[in-house]
């Protein structure tokens, strides 16, 4: 009964939190007890995707409506350690092969303290591992994010999650104001230039409404040479939310010109934190993009 346990030791707001990440359980998805989830193109009426998840609130499988293939998840219990299994299989031959392991590990609070995922990656098995870091009232203090490429010769669940075992590649640190929110969060390695800052503020009833990436010099790829910002914004209402993103790229050799097309996302999700619908907006223009229908355990 070791998910049960995690169950009631994780704080079930689900998206009431939109800063909260959930691993193996999916609050929001439990809560409402969600069997399937499925995501609908608007023009023409067209099933994309089906999620299904059992009565824990995990994914089991995904898979879109129009490809030869699904992805499934088995999940089983290793000491402390919760593993997951994902693997793809074949519609038409019925052939299955697991492509990805994870771990998760919690704390005597139902906090992450680890995640890991090994998986196939062309011809090597790769590896990568967050750390999570808490203060003494349980708020996250830092991430540690690590990654090793040639990490072994066969894909199994004994992997190593000793942090030797790969290589360190970005710390974050978090920041609270005296009410315990989260207000700033700060990537603190690599080059200064090329680290984010994720700024976040809230409104009088403690709801957060915006949060501000900034990254000097993009190192985005394709981004580099830009400053790169990428905006958030949350609205509520008594019967749902919205959140709404966008991003900018200045020209850092130019002054800080506005290169972004204008364009946005919006979320629409219900007052139980289950989304319904998104929007692309561009040009004052609001083109459904996703709708979700979602069926349920008795």
């Amino acid at each position: 009964f070791f998910f049960i346990y995690i169950l009631t030791s994780i704080n079930l707001n689900g998206q009431n939190e939109p800063l909260k990440n959930y691993y193996v359980v999916d609050s929001s998805i439990y809560k409402n007890k969600v069997k399937f989830k499925f995501d609908t193109l608007n023009n023409p009426p067209k099933q994309k995707t089906v999620t299904e998840y059992d009565s824990l609130g995990r994914e089991i499988e995904f898979y879109y409506v129009d490809h030869s293939y699904k992805y499934k998840r088995a999940y089983k219990t290793s000491a402390d350690t919760i593993l997951c299994f994902v693997s793809i299989a074949s519609v038409e031959k019925k052939d299955e092969k697991i492509i990805e392991i994870q771990k998760y590990l919690y704390d005597s609070r139902g906090n992450i303290i680890l995640a890991t995922n090994s998986f196939q990656n062309s011809k090597n098995i790769s590896a990568k591992m967050t750390k999570f870091i808490y203060d003494s009232l349980g708020r996250m203090e830092a991430k540690y994010y690590y990654y090793a490429h040639n990490f072994s010769n066969t894909l199994n669940e004994h992997y190593s999650t000793n942090s030797s075992s790969y290589n360190l590649n970005t710390v974050e640190k978090y920041f609270h104001d005296k009410e315990g929110r989260l207000v700033v969060i700060n990537e603190i390695t690599g080059p200064e230039e090329k680290r984010f800052t994720d700024s976040m503020k809230y409104n009088k009833q403690g709801k957060l409404i915006t949060v501000i990436r900034y990254q000097k010099y993009g190192a985005i790829g394709e981004l580099r040479g830009y400053d790169y910002r990428h905006i958030v914004n949350y609205s509520y209402t008594d019967s749902s939310w919205i959140k709404y993103e966008s991003s900018s790229f200045g020209n850092t050799s130019q002054g800080p010109k506005n290169n972004t097309d204008g364009s946005k996302t919006e979320y629409v999700f219900s007052k139980n934190g289950l989304i319904n619908k998104e929007y692309l907006i561009r040009d004052n223009i609001r083109l459904l993009y996703r709708k979700y229908n979602y069926s349920y355990f008795e």
